[in-house]
């Protein structure tokens, strides 16, 4: 795995680096509608969000990719209004790569959760995770798919996407 692409001016605060696995993202050609996917996580300290990565397997069709950061209640597994939000342009290509997604001036607080979500009407995406079997290492987050706009989706304690925040130096 490549290192990840933060600039100088981005310190990594939450990341799951592990991958033994990958998840679509976009709109498959046999089915209708799209896959959308996400992840929330618990940061360690207060801060603006400068960028949030997401790790790819592989880009089987260009398109756009829009990122949206939401606070979450994860009791009631329910996602806030979005906070920020980002749009990337993706081009196909066959090698693993990060997807860096610059987020305007979000700020987040110390020992919440948040969660982002990605979605795409028009690329296909494999991005990374990983299946932690009965030891998710300590990572405090789901991993959350959907199919065809569901309103709820899917949370799995037991899958991870790999990606990494960064806050603002």
């Amino acid at each position: 795995m490549k290192n990840v692409p933060f600039s100088n001016c981005f310190s990594p605060v939450v990341s799951q680096l592990e991958n033994n696995s990958s998840q679509w993202l976009g709109r498959l050609p046999s089915s209708p509608g799209e896959i959308m996917v996400g992840q929330t996580f618990y940061t360690p300290s207060s801060g603006k969000v400068g960028s949030i990565n997401v790790y790819s397997e592989m880009i089987q069709n260009n398109g756009h990719v829009t990122i949206t950061v939401h606070q979450f209640d994860e009791l009631l597994h329910q996602w806030g209004p979005i906070l920020g939000t980002a749009v990337l342009d993706v081009k196909k290509q066959s090698h693993p790569d990060w997807l860096q997604f610059e987020i305007p001036e979000v700020k987040l607080e110390k020992n919440t959760c948040y969660g982002f979500r990605l979605k795409s009407d028009d690329a296909l995406v494999a991005v990374s995770e990983v299946a932690w079997g009965n030891n998710n290492k300590g990572l405090k987050g789901e991993e959350w798919s959907a199919k065809n706009n569901e309103a709820d989706g899917h949370y799995y304690n037991f899958f991870s996407l790999v990606f990494q925040v960064g806050l603002r130096a």
